[in-house]
């Protein structure tokens, strides 16, 4: 879990208490890790030099990543580790991974999404400012080797930079999704969110979701038709503050 520090300098922002833990599930993942793991940590470490942990989810893979993962725990010390007897279905596998974290906030990451320099810092100081149910961001498309190819922007904000869309507000849902350009602002996308745990824990009646590899879509939705609060982040390619990067391999 990444504490938020109050800035030096500053008494008024509301850092302190602001937490955002990266999840990770994973199932035969021992290509994809090696490139991701210690990269995420080594970001982490540089930038956040207070309380944090990565925690891993495994799916029983059948390769080379418990002993890999084991590896990061003896070496980086801050991952966290479950590992299933046997394969749960990606659904209770996503489950599991946000059961496991103690931030207050969560980033379920794919493992082979690296994150867009920048983006933790940007997500976590929009968290303690504004504080969202759920923050939403585009993802860009690149090469195997990150060579941008082009934007995905799931919503038609125009120049905006971003938007707040307060699902309390009747009619607010029913205008976000038919706007909506792409199911990802349905959060299909795994890697595209960030969400307040304690919403996402209290949404049940999931079981019919089981098996459909979108258990979190539906958490998120429930989420939103009870009220929840979305602040939506449309940053400039430029700027890559929260724009998710996604190697195409």
């Amino acid at each position: 879990m990444v504490d938020i520090p109050r800035p030096q300098g500053s008494d008024t922002l509301p850092y302190r208490q602001e937490s955002v833990e990266v999840v990770v599930p994973v199932y035969n993942e021992e290509k994809a890790l090696p490139e991701s793991i210690p990269a995420l940590c080594a970001y982490l470490e540089t930038y956040f030099p207070y309380r944090w942990s990565v925690v891993i989810a495994d799916n029983a893979s059948t390769d080379g990543t418990a002993a890999l993962v084991e590896e990061y725990r003896r070496r980086l010390g801050r991952v966290r580790y479950f590992r299933w007897e046997a394969n749960q279905g990606a659904d209770r596998n996503y489950l599991k991974a946000v059961e496991l974290a103690s931030g207050g906030h969560c980033w379920i990451l794919g493992s082979d999404d690296p994150i867009a320099d920048g983006a933790i810092a940007r997500v976590r100081a929009l968290i303690a400012e504004r504080k969202p149910t759920i923050v939403l961001f585009n993802r860009l498309l690149c090469t195997s080797d990150l060579t941008p190819i082009r934007e995905d922007r799931f919503l038609p904000l125009g120049e905006a930079e971003g938007a707040r869309f307060d699902f309390s507000i009747p009619g607010t849902l029913e205008r976000y999704l038919e706007d909506a350009r792409s199911m990802c602002a349905t959060f299909s996308y795994l890697s595209s969110m960030v969400f307040l745990k304690r919403a996402w824990d209290a949404v049940s009646g999931y079981e019919d979701f089981l098996g459909t590899a979108y258990v979190h879509s539906y958490k998120l939705l429930v989420a939103c038709a009870r009220g929840a609060v979305l602040d939506a982040v449309c940053d400039r390619i430029g700027d890559l503050a929260c724009a998710q990067l996604l190697a195409q391999r």
